[in-house]
């Protein structure tokens, strides 16, 4: 008798679940109905009323420029205000530009290689 009390009482608590699962897929459902109607209206808002906008979005543009030019300006004035010859600096400087240095010779190789070929192949073009 256990067995198949147990075996209703696991049926009715799928029962109970199917139904609180549904009850969550028809809330999911209406959700999404409604995002999709938010986001088309959105879209389709700018599109109808495109004068208005353009006007709303240049002055946005505008404040947020001077906003950014004024914060450039103060990370300028941070940057001038600390000394950038502290001695990593110096030593990070040294090594970049003897790495520069020390690279530009093969780079402007490769560079008259490469100009090299590619006037070979235009001869090559020329007498085919």
């Amino acid at each position: 008798m256990n067995l198949v009390q147990s075996k209703a009482s696991t049926e009715n608590d799928w029962g109970v679940r199917e139904a609180q699962l549904e009850t969550l897929h028809q809330e999911i459902l209406f959700q999404r109905e409604a995002l999709l109607h938010s986001s088309s209206s959105v879209i389709q808002g700018p599109i109808l009323n495109a004068g208005r906008t353009n006007i709303y979005s240049e002055s946005d543009a505008r404040l947020r420029n001077l906003k950014l030019l004024k914060d450039i300006d103060v990370l300028d004035e941070e940057m001038n205000c600390h000394p950038s010859s502290s001695s990593k600096f110096v030593i990070l400087q040294n090594n970049y530009w003897s790495m520069v240095r020390s690279l530009l010779p093969l780079w402007e190789e490769s560079l008259n290689v490469g100009n090299h070929l590619s006037q070979q192949q235009k001869i090559r073009s020329r007498n085919s």
